[in-house]
């Protein structure tokens, strides 16, 4: 499970500063320093970021979520759910690279998410 700071790294500047970073964010370079602390952002943000990174919204909305909350139980609930999503991702590539024309297009991909997560 990839975290929020993890994913403020892949983001593209040219300096790599953290106030570059804010900047294509719409956020405070403090904000940055929070996240790479293992603070949250909200989930505007999160979205904003996971385009920006060229990254599943509902990954990063996900890290983001899990960085907020304060409760254990809830947090581990978040984590479970990103875990399957990994999981999930991963069998539907091993299943593409052994049969190419498995998925031709984007909802047959879909059903497949939703076929192994439920």
């Amino acid at each position: 499970m990839k975290t929020l700071k993890s994913y403020i790294a892949l983001i593209k500047t040219e300096s790599g500063s953290d106030y570059a970073k804010a900047k294509k964010l719409g956020i405070t370079r403090q904000a940055i320093y929070k996240i790479n602390d293992g603070g949250g952002i909200k989930d505007e943000t999160a979205v904003k970021l996971a385009k920006l990174i060229e990254i599943d919204e509902k990954e990063v909305l996900l890290a983001a979520m899990i960085a907020r909350t304060k409760d254990q139980d809830v947090k581990r609930v978040l984590e479970n759910i990103s875990n399957s999503l990994g999981i999930a991702a991963s069998v539907l590539m091993a299943l593409n690279s052994i049969n190419p024309t498995l998925f031709k297009n984007t909802s047959a991909l879909l059903e497949g998410v939703k076929c192994i997560l439920c």
